[in-house]
């Protein structure tokens, strides 16, 4: 399922293809996990042990890639284009699958995700998603090509990021039943 998402997200971020600058194919972080899949399997019969937990954790760290473009898109779709309910819980759903590695770099950086893509927001800001989550690219271990930004094909660029506004405050309880709630909500309507 998360090579499916890639696949399917790097389509809206124009990260497919193996320079990660197209709209359709191969989701570039797919490429990439590949070919991490063959070292590691190699580091494995080679007994390199040390050079396995670094493999695994750029695995890891490159896993998160859909998600945040997932929640992402998500935001502009709600907080941008003012899309309902489905595309809220959506939204909420692949932002609190990520959200415990963002709190683990940036607590004000999760919480402004979790502010604005909780179940229940009062509003959503675009912007302030997309730069609550590229603040935490260099914690994480990957980079802005590798995530891109959210593609426009009829514009031929990236959609306008403005910049943020101040951090927003945020319950974490919240935000937890609030993941619970999102991921009931988005099951009830599959």
């Amino acid at each position: 399922m998360p090579m499916a998402l890639a696949d399917k997200r790097c389509q809206n971020y124009k990260t497919c293809g193996a320079l990660g600058n197209e709209v359709s194919g191969v989701a570039k972080v797919n490429i990439d996990l590949f070919k991490l899949f063959q070292s590691g399997t190699a580091e494995i019969s080679q007994k390199k042990c040390s050079d396995l937990e670094k493999t695994v954790a750029t695995i890891s760290s490159k896993m998160y890639i859909p998600l945040i473009q997932g929640t992402m898109r998500y935001a502009h779709s709600v907080g941008t284009l003012g899309e309902g309910e489905k595309a809220k819980s959506e939204g909420a759903t692949f932002a609190f699958a990520v959200l415990p590695m963002i709190a683990n770099c940036d607590t004000n950086a999760a919480k402004t995700i979790a502010a604005n893509m909780g179940v229940g927001a009062s509003s959503t800001s675009y912007a302030d998603v997309v730069n609550a989550f590229e603040s935490t690219y260099s914690c994480l271990g990957i980079s802005q090509s590798d995530v891109g930004r959210l593609w426009s094909v009829v514009d031929n660029a990236p959609y306008a990021v403005r910049d943020a506004g101040p951090a927003s405050t945020f319950s974490m309880i919240g935000a937890a039943v609030g993941a619970v709630a999102s991921t009931v909500f988005a099951f009830a309507m599959m």
